[in-house]
Parts: structure tokens; sequence; C-alpha cells
């Protein structure tokens, strides 16, 4: 188990599990606030991917998650994603491709901050806690969204289809950062 209390830098190389009989290798991200991963390296064998605290945020970029392990988010915790991909619930898209279990968690935050277009991907649950639009290349939905708290509309445009993003929250600061140009 490796539990990163601070940000992580992988820059190559491979970091494999090796258990003989019974194991696993976790990540754990364990940082209050915002732990950014920069990697370019490989995972090898079965390793997991946790973000067990409430107040947690893992900021991905463009960094993809492999190995055969599982991800888990649990509640309250976020994901920042740069993949055009977004995140997926299986396959070799997004910004986490492990071939176990993805488990996003439903009162989350999420965060699309890539430089290209992206799609929100699958693996974006139904509803989420914080929805923020963060890439002036646009974002498109790949379903329907409930946001239950706040929308932020920074840079960029959420191109919908024949999907909606339904803010539940009725606050006035239900949906901020929306202009002429971020919608």
């Amino acid at each position: 188990t490796i539990n990163l209390s601070n940000d992580f830098t992988y820059s190559g190389g491979t970091i494999t599990e090796s258990a003989t009989t019974v194991g696993r290798g976790q990540f754990r991200f364990l940082k209050s606030g915002t732990v950014t991963v920069i990697g370019g390296g490989t995972i090898s064998n079965t390793v997991d991917f946790y973000i067990p605290n409430t107040g947690t945020t893992v900021n991905l970029a463009t960094y993809v998650l492999t190995g055969s392990g599982d991800f888990n988010m649990s509640a309250s915790t976020g994901l920042m994603m740069g993949s055009t991909g977004g995140i997926s619930t299986s396959g070799a898209t997004g910004n986490v491709q492990v071939t176990g279990t993805r488990t996003y968690g439903a009162t989350s935050d999420y965060t699309y901050n890539g430089s290209a277009a992206q799609v929100t991907g699958n693996g974006l649950p139904a509803t989420v806690n914080n929805l923020t639009i963060n890439n002036s290349a646009g974002v498109t939905l790949s379903q329907t969204v409930a946001v239950s708290n706040i929308l932020t509309l920074t840079t960029g445009k959420v191109t919908t289809g024949s999907y909606e993003v339904n803010s539940t929250n009725t606050s006035t600061s239900g949906i901020i950062s929306q202009s002429v140009t971020d919608y």
C-alpha cells in the first residue's frame, strides 16, 4: 500500500504488484485538498486506486490510470480530468483505464479541465455534487447529468446534444461563472 498525502510524480519505469499468493497493490490518495498526479510510467499487475477521504480531489490532468486493479471514489471526493474521453465504466477510454471495477462517487465533484475538446464519458454518474467545466475547447455530454450543488461554467461551452444538464439546486448560486462565451 502506498499512502499518498501529497502530489505524485511518476515519470517513468514500471510499478509492479508482485504478490505470489494473495494480494493487491494499493494507491490511496489521502491528501486533504487536491492531489496532482503527473505520470508517464507503467502500472503492472493488480494495483487498486482509492480516493477514500472526504475533501480529497485527484487531478489526473491527461495521465491515465492503468493496471488490472480497481478504481474507487468514496462519497464527497473529487476527480479532475483532462482526457478527451472523460471517464468510462470500462475499456481503454478516458483518464481511468484499469481493467477491474471502476466506481465513481455519485455525491462527488467532477471537473473537466482538458485543453482539447472532451466528452464526459459514460462513467460520469447520473447525479453529481458539483460539476465544473473549465475547457475552452468545450465538453460534450455522454448522458444526462443532474448537479445537486453547483454547476460552474468557468471556460468553454457544454454541448448537450440529446442529453441535459439539470441543476437541482434552486438557489441563484446553483449555476455560476456562466457568460455569453461560457455556457
